[in-house]
């Protein structure tokens, strides 16, 4: 009967640390996971956050992009209405042009033949249209639309 006791004695001095041992890891590993959970929670908030900045960002790109698109459309429709303005121009400018080089032609015609009864008439009508031609410039640059085509 003693070698009972002994023998119970033995493997309860083998299992109590064995069992100590094994609860004091099963504590360490309940502590490590804890810290884990802790770490995976504070990960999650973390990346919830980040995902809402970003979002954020997104959103107020998403509004640059659609401000610059409004921006860019109206600069076309402006760089077009300017094209259509200086076509306008060169073509109220281009006749007068035309005609003071008609009438130029027309004087040097007469001077080549010595045909000079009719000067007086073709100097006094290119006069007259190199004055509106200067008139038409003067108005060009005082009004707001040539001002604008300038920019």
């Amino acid at each position: 009967m003693l070698r009972l006791s002994i023998r119970g004695a033995l493997i309860s001095i083998m299992v109590v640390p064995i069992t100590f041992f094994i609860e004091r890891e099963r504590q360490l590993q309940n502590g490590k996971l804890e810290i884990e959970k802790r770490h995976a929670r504070e990960l999650e908030r973390r990346n919830k956050l980040l995902e809402e900045i970003v979002a954020d960002r997104t959103n107020d790109l998403q509004v640059m992009l659609a401000d610059l698109n409004t921006s860019n459309q109206q600069l076309d429709n402006q760089i077009y209405l300017l094209s259509l303005l200086l076509a306008s121009v060169t073509h109220d400018v281009q006749g007068p042009f035309n005609f003071v080089v008609s009438v130029t032609r027309k004087i040097n015609q007469l001077i080549d033949q010595r045909t000079f009864e009719q000067l007086p008439v073709f100097t006094h009508e290119l006069q007259a249209s190199l004055e509106r031609m200067q008139a038409f410039m003067s108005n060009c640059r005082l009004s707001r639309i040539c001002r604008l085509s300038r920019i």
